[in-house]
């Protein structure tokens, strides 16, 4: 190896072609095209859903339920960019997150970082991790293998949400992109 990342490997490369360091990010790094590309290539419960499912679907599923409770669009821009950290720092295992402090301060670290650069404040965040559980339960009954059972999840059986067919994953950029703006447009 040669160059920059050799003498100071503290950077990634997003797909805008922008070098940043995860661990400093300043808001002029963040980039919706980053976010949308990223999350829609990531795949979550680590790959072992039984068909690919990325993050992008996630967020616009936990922005779905988001709207059944609410029209507000602080909140619904932080229900859609809940996740958002995860295109700096990829999709870590609940189990594995919630054992490691720093992973989930420096998660904490970028998702402010990323609604300071978008200036998401005020939202409702007690209905997006409400609706992120409600979207786990969901995912877990269409996408695992043992239907979400023995998982300890929330009951959503009042409400209709399911999981269709997943759209390639830049169309899912694309609407993850074109969602955000009709929401800051909506301001």
């Amino acid at each position: 190896m040669t160059g920059q990342y050799k003498e100071n490997p503290n950077w990634i490369e997003t797909f805008t072609g922008k070098k940043v360091d995860p661990l400093r990010l300043e808001p002029n790094d963040i980039s919706l095209v980053d976010i949308a590309h990223s999350l829609s290539l990531t795949c979550r419960f680590s790959g072992h859903c039984r068909k690919f499912y990325s993050v992008a679907d996630h967020s616009l599923l936990v922005y779905r339920i988001v709207m059944l409770e609410t029209r507000d669009p602080m909140t619904l821009l932080a229900a859609l960019m809940h996740d958002a950290a995860e295109a700096y720092m990829v999709d870590i295992p609940r189990p594995i997150k919630y054992q490691l402090r720093e992973v989930l301060e420096i998660e904490r670290r970028i998702d402010g970082v990323v609604m300071s650069a978008f200036n998401i404040h005020g939202g409702d965040w007690a209905v997006v991790k409400n609706a992120d559980n409600t979207a786990l339960a969901v995912e877990a009954k269409n996408l695992m293998r043992s239907g979400g059972t023995g998982w300890e999840l929330p009951d959503y059986s009042h409400l209709d949400i399911l999981i269709g067919k997943t759209a390639a994953p830049r169309l899912l950029e694309q609407e993850f992109i074109d969602t955000f703006y009709m929401l800051k447009d909506s301001i």
